[in-house]
């Protein structure tokens, strides 16, 4: 691990050096915390056999710790102004693809990387996309390690206060928040704190996925009203026959879309089908 890479007065020289006067532009800000570090590779599990992939590797803070035990790093970096740094200082077991990471991740899967693991600390701006992103493409992470705001973390685990992403990640695996990170142990530091999150047992579901995320979205759709009504406003399903179904599942026609289970929409879905409604 490169000492350096943890002191902000090095960090800001490099900025400077490398014209990165646009951090916002991503939603960038480099971990400067070793204890975050070493608890990330530690919940990560990295053996020599691993092959690890990253979505924004900045100067390689992460990137460094991964490549003294993993087989292989695969990062994938849009800022092509770090190039002359990643030149400069990478080890041979790191390769860095650039361009739009989430572009890269889905069009060269089957080139790069088969088993692998995912760790990362995600760009802000961009987070819950790269998450949908790698835990819905074809070939699945093992594991996924990633640093998040704190509040995008609390809302993946919620067990009542549900949202979408939410009910996306909770039907590929398991999520857990490991651990909150605060502010300062960032530059540029973010206006919010941050968390590890980790999500286990990985799978792919044997279920409609298209169909899924159709009623999922739709019942997101206007978080304040109730289910049976954004069904019908956005499916253009009868709402007392959407109320129904809902009754039949829940208990509660009159129920909000943030206090179904996974399994609650699993069968909603299904209901819907076997209706000829979606």
């Amino acid at each position: 691990m490169k000492e350096k890479l943890f002191d902000k007065n090095y960090i800001k020289n490099l900025c400077k050096q490398y014209n990165l006067d646009s951090l916002k532009e991503w939603g960038q800000h480099f971990l400067l915390d070793k204890k975050v570090i070493n608890k990330i590779i530690e919940v990560s599990e990295i053996t020599s056999e691993d092959e690890v992939v990253e979505i924004g590797p900045g100067f390689g803070t992460l990137t460094f710790a991964l490549s003294k035990l993993a087989r292989k790093v695969i990062a994938f970096e849009i800022e092509k102004r770090l190039k002359p740094y990643w030149e400069q200082n990478k080890t041979e077991n790191i390769n860095i693809i650039w361009g739009n990471g989430l572009e890269n991740f889905k069009n060269n899967q089957d080139n790069l990387f088969q088993q692998y693991k995912f760790v990362a600390n995600l760009p802000y701006q961009i987070t819950s996309r790269i998450i949908r992103t790698v835990l819905e493409a074809e070939n699945k992470p093992d594991t996924m390690t990633v640093m998040v705001q704190k509040e995008v973390a609390t809302r993946i685990c919620a067990d009542k206060d549900k949202s979408k992403l939410t009910v996306a990640v909770k039907l590929f695996g398991e999520p857990k928040l490991i651990r909150e990170v605060p502010r300062e142990s960032f530059y540029p530091p973010p206006r919010v704190d941050s968390a590890i999150l980790t999500v286990e047992n990985i799978q792919s579901p044997e279920i409609d996925k298209k169909n899924f995320f159709k009623v999922v979205s739709a019942g997101f759709a206007h978080r304040r009203k109730q289910l049976k009504n954004n069904l019908s406003t956005d499916l253009g399903i009868d709402k007392q026959q959407a109320g129904a179904i809902l009754g039949e599942i829940t208990g509660k026609e009159k129920i909000r879309a943030q206090r179904l289970s996974l399994e609650d929409w699993k069968q909603l879905c299904e209901q819907l089908r076997d209706n000829d409604l979606i």
